[in-house]
């Protein structure tokens, strides 16, 4: 078997690690699918990796797939062999798949270097390296580069701080609606907020519901930022 991977991807490492834990013997071939000479669609028409040429010539995309695919080659088995106690192993499996990966480095050159110097091999450029892995990861930094380099430490701090804002979401999910006639605040850390949602998030400090049937609330303004801080919110309502 032969497996396409770019080095940087998440999803092809998880092939990776597959292919090792079943024991299963395989070539790999590193094709970056967004250099003008890649051959990567000639396997996968939509362009990404991995992907998997089987021993008689058949290709499987994406990982996903690959996985099951695995599944019916024999070795240590990744997953249960009945379908319905197979179903939680695959929302796992949906689930780490669908979490992003952001890169911060510090001082990193956009130049090669020899092995004599970081260690790494001869004419690999660490900056486009870590740039193809923050790309890889779904969640590039806006600009001209796509992971933060930084080059002090509060900079790092900022970086740091800036990565845990795009991670944590103020929304917050609720089994039922909120009994609006039985809340006296919303308290977040040492701050308390109106009981009343606000009109507009964009602008004002508080909460408002994010759904029709109020089960679902966004917090706004310094309620989101001291949320993002904490990691709990509490709604206090009247004793009945």
């Amino acid at each position: 078997m032969k497996l396409v991977v770019s080095l940087t991807s998440p999803y092809a490492r998880k092939i990776r690690i597959a292919l090792a834990e079943k024991g299963l013997p395989f070539t790999l071939e590193v094709d970056i699918p967004w250099l003008p000479d890649t051959s990567v669609p000639s396997y996968n028409p939509l362009g990404k990796v991995p992907a998997l040429v089987s021993d008689d010539g058949e290709v499987w995309y994406d990982s996903p797939v690959i996985a099951l695919y695995l599944e019916t080659l024999g070795g240590v088995p990744l997953m249960p062999a009945e379908r319905v106690a197979c179903l939680p192993v695959r929302q796992t499996e949906a689930l780490a798949d669908g979490i992003t990966t952001q890169v911060v480095g510090i001082e990193i050159p956009d130049q090669s270097s020899g092995a004599a110097i970081d260690g790494a091999p001869d004419n690999i450029n660490p900056h486009a390296e870590l740039a193809a892995l923050a790309l890889a990861g779904g969640l590039p930094q806006p600009g001209p580069e796509p992971f933060a380099n930084v080059h002090d430490e509060p900079a790092l701090h900022a970086a740091l701080a800036t990565l845990g804002d795009r991670l944590i979401s103020c929304t917050v999910d609720f089994a039922s609606p909120l009994p609006l006639d039985l809340l006296l605040k919303l308290r977040v850390g040492d701050q308390d907020f109106s009981p009343d949602p606000v009109a507009d998030c964009s602008g004002q400090d508080g909460w408002r519901f994010v759904d029709p049937g109020q089960t679902a609330v966004e917090l706004c303004g310094s309620a989101c930022a001291a949320f993002k801080q904490r990691g709990s919110a509490d709604f206090i309502y009247s004793p009945c």
